[in-house]
């Protein structure tokens, strides 16, 4: 993979519907994704990354209006160009975490990072691109468990 030029200016976005919720470990999180960044981007610079976090109404109120399909999910992402959005509902993290029985700070970083890798150009329509998606992931929460961000 080529390394993208320099990071975007990664934000964190709060619904007033998942408040007094907030992400832990902010600042290591947006460090944790500007490296990502650098690491699986192949193409032009973007600018600014926000994440905002969201209700389950509120996401599937979106994925119908955009996607067509009005049910909750995990995360949209919308890349505008040199700036994007990516919508994340804690609660349906959550849910994915107890399904998956994994503790829940690890999927949404696996959430984070898949939203990110769509935005570097990655897809996942096709049964391979799923488990590339999956390996490209895995490898991001790895590189969160080993690297020690400042």
């Amino acid at each position: 993979m080529r390394a993208a030029p320099f990071s975007p200016v990664i934000r964190f976005w709060y619904a007033p519907s998942v408040q007094p919720w907030r992400l832990r470990a902010a600042n290591r999180h947006r460090a944790w994704l500007r490296l990502l960044w650098q690491r699986y981007a192949e193409r032009a610079p973007l600018q600014r990354m926000d994440y905002v976090f969201v209700s389950s109404e509120e996401i599937a109120t979106l994925h119908g209006e955009f996607l067509g399909v009005a049910t909750p999910t995990d995360i949209l992402t919308f890349d505008y160009g040199r700036e994007a959005e990516l919508y994340i509902a804690p609660a349906q993290v959550r849910r994915q975490a107890q399904r998956y029985q994994v503790d829940f700070a690890q999927e949404l970083r696996r959430v984070l990072a898949h939203g990110l890798l769509h935005l570097a150009g990655w897809t996942d329509s096709t049964p391979d691109e799923r488990r590339r998606m999956r390996r490209a992931e895995n490898r991001c929460l790895k590189f969160w468990d080993r690297w020690r961000f400042t």
